[in-house]
């Protein structure tokens, strides 16, 4: 990672092809949920203890989001309230959205997700930061 006081940059090798990144980050995103940070960072902590690969399971509905992993160590699952118009559910690297968030200034973190395609990333965002992370899976309902 690169850091100075007023930029951070950090990237991941990528497994196979990586398509061109404005390419890969949506234009709009017509879904979004809206949840409190340190809510969001406590509930992830406490899944990814039982995450054997970091992989967990978001279950996005209008006024909660679901967080659930399992490994052979047994199962995490924790729910926090938050602002939606999206319902599905999405199985994403944990550890990935942690670090995202951990780079936000604000208690307050906004999500964006456009679900036009399987791989569509979820947008992170506040201020000029940005980070888009790619879902294993979305699954709509």
């Amino acid at each position: 990672a690169l850091v100075s006081d007023d930029f951070f940059f950090k990237t991941l090798l990528a497994a196979g092809p990586v398509p061109e990144y404005k390419r890969v980050l949506p234009k709009t995103t017509r879904q979004m949920f809206t949840l409190d940070k340190k809510e969001m960072v406590t509930a992830l902590k406490r899944v990814l203890i039982l995450s054997d690969s970091g992989r967990i399971r978001l279950r996005i509905r209008e006024g909660d989001i679901a967080l659930r992993s399992e490994g052979v160590h047994g199962k995490a699952e924790e729910s926090i309230p938050c602002q939606s118009n999206i319902d599905c559910t999405v199985e994403i690297n944990g550890a990935l959205i942690l670090d995202a968030l951990s780079r936000l200034r604000e208690d307050s973190a906004a999500f964006s997700m456009d679900l036009d395609g399987p791989r569509t990333p979820i947008i992170i965002k506040e201020g000029g930061f940005l980070s888009a992370i790619s879902p294993s899976s979305i699954r709509r309902g």
